[in-house]
């Protein structure tokens, strides 16, 4: 019986981790770092502290476009309107950009 070389193992190892790991990010998400983010309406939307493997895509519908990347952050934008978790957090500008850490909001003027 042959044995594997010392060190062929470890380094089949590390390779598996990495590619695992650059499969679950793109140029827009991270989802090993818990950051995932989305257009929405035309405002960019950044969601922290969400760790997800499958990351929900955009719906549109009569109510409004909404995105739930993950369990506690639910965000809607109706009429140009944020809700995050149903709570309002007010009419967003032209080019805002909204943060959504923790299930709060904020938004950024461009």
């Amino acid at each position: 019986m042959t044995y594997p070389q010392k060190g062929t193992i470890r380094t089949e190892a590390v390779i598996a981790i990495v590619c695992t790991a650059l499969a679950a990010c793109d140029a827009h998400n991270n989802q090993l770092l818990g950051r995932v983010e989305a257009d929405i309406d035309r405002h960019q939307v950044v969601v922290t502290h969400c760790y997800t493997r499958d990351l929900a895509k955009v719906l549109s519908t009569d109510d409004g476009d909404s995105w739930t990347p993950c369990k506690n952050a639910v965000i809607v934008i109706k009429d140009g309107m944020l809700y995050v978790n149903g709570e309002s957090y007010g009419q967003l500008g032209e080019g805002d950009s909204v943060l959504v850490q923790d299930g709060r909001a904020k938004i950024i003027p461009p």
